[in-house]
C-alpha cells in the first residue's frame, strides 16, 4: 500500500483479524459495502464504486473443446469414434455435447501446413502431465549447465536463465505451461525443423478460435533439438525419429484487441 501511514495499516490490519468469516457475514445478511465499513472502522472510509455481482460460470462450450484439445491422440482417436462425446462441468452442472467431426477437427489442423517437397509425415506426442513437465524443465536446466561447464556460446545467457530457474524459481523454461506438444520427424528428415515451424504456425493462428493461447518453448525446443539424451528419454520418443520442435498451451491471461506493437519494418529494396 503506497503511501500508507503505518498506523492506517495497523489499523486496517486489527480490524481484518477481528473480523468474522466472509461467509458468515453474508449468512446474515451482510452487503459487501458494510464489510468494507467493518474492514475500515476507525478510519475515513469512501466507497467509490460499486457493481452487482452474480453466480456465473466460465465455462463455455470453446473451452470444454480447448481442454479436449489436450488429450493425447489415442484418447481423441477413441473419442472419434463416437458419435457424441458428452462432457460435463462438475462447478455449474452444465452438459456439453462435442460431435464425432468436431473431435476429428482437432486432429486435423496441423496436417494442412506446407511441408518441404510435401514430404508431411510429422508426429506429435502431447504432454499434459505436470510432474513430467516439471521433470523437463529440469533436464533443460541440467542440459544449460552442461552448456555452460562445456564453454558454449550461449555459456553467458543460459547462466542468467539458470540464476533465475535455479535460485530464484522462476520457471522461465516451462513457463508453468498446462500442456507442451512435441513435433516429430523421421531422424533422416533434414527439413524437419522448418516442417515443424510450419506446423506450428497453423496450430497458433488456429488456437485463439477455440480459447488457447500457443507459444514456442524455446529452451525446451532448443534442448530438444540438440538430442540431449535425459530429456529425449522423458519424452519416450519412438524409435528413429528427433525432436524438431516444442510448443507451449495454455489458456490466455490476456485478450488483445488489436495487433502488438512491434519493432519498425527494417527492409532494403536492391
Amino acid at each position: 500500500m503506497p503511501g500508507c501511514a503505518d498506523e492506517v495499516l495497523e489499523k486496517l490490519e486489527n480490524n481484518v483479524n477481528l473480523m468474522p468469516y466472509v461467509t458468515q457475514l453474508l449468512e446474515i445478511g451482510y452487503t459487501p459495502e458494510k464489510m468494507i465499513q467493518i474492514i475500515g472502522r476507525g478510519l475515513d472510509v469512501d466507497i467509490k464504486e460499486s457493481e452487482p455481482v452474480q453466480f456465473k460460470c466460465r465455462c463455455s462450450r470453446e473451452r470444454i473443446l480447448a481442454a479436449l484439445g489436450g488429450l493425447d491422440k489415442k484418447s481423441l482417436e477413441e473419442l472419434s469414434q463416437d458419435k457424441v462425446t458428452e462432457a460435463h462441468c462438475e462447478f455449474c452442472n452444465s452438459t456439453y455435447e462435442f460431435t464425432q467431426e468436431e473431435i476429428t477437427k482437432l486432429l486435423d489442423i496441423a496436417r494442412y501446413a506446407p511441408t518441404a517437397g510435401n514430404s508431411q509425415g510429422m508426429y506429435y506426442i502431447v504432454i499434459r502431465d505436470a510432474e513430467k513437465i516439471k521433470a523437463i524443465a529440469d533436464a533443460v536446466a541440467d542440459w544449460m549447465e552442461a552448456e555452460v561447464e562445456a564453454g558454449t556460446e550461449n555459456k553467458r545467457y543460459f547462466m542468467t536463465v539458470l540464476r533465475a530457474y535455479r535460485e530464484r524459481g522462476q520457471d522461465i523454461i516451462a513457463r508453468h505451461a498446462p500442456c507442451l506438444i512435441f513435433a516429430l520427424a523421421r531422424r533422416l528428415n533434414i527439413t524437419g525443423v522448418s516442417n515443424a515451424e510450419q506446423s506450428w504456425a497453423y496450430a497458433e493462428l488456429f488456437a485463439p478460435t477455440i480459447g488457447l493461447g500457443t507459444t514456442i518453448a524455446g529452451f525446451i525446443q532448443s534442448c530438444g533439438i540438440a538430442g540431449y539424451q535425459p530429456l529425449l528419454d522423458l519424452i519416450e520418443i519412438p524409435p528413429k525419429h528427433k525432436v524438431v520442435g516444442t510448443l507451449m498451451v495454455g489458456y490466455p491471461k490476456y485478450k488483445y484487441q488489436r495487433m502488438p506493437e512491434r519493432q519498425h519494418l527494417k527492409v532494403e529494396f536492391r
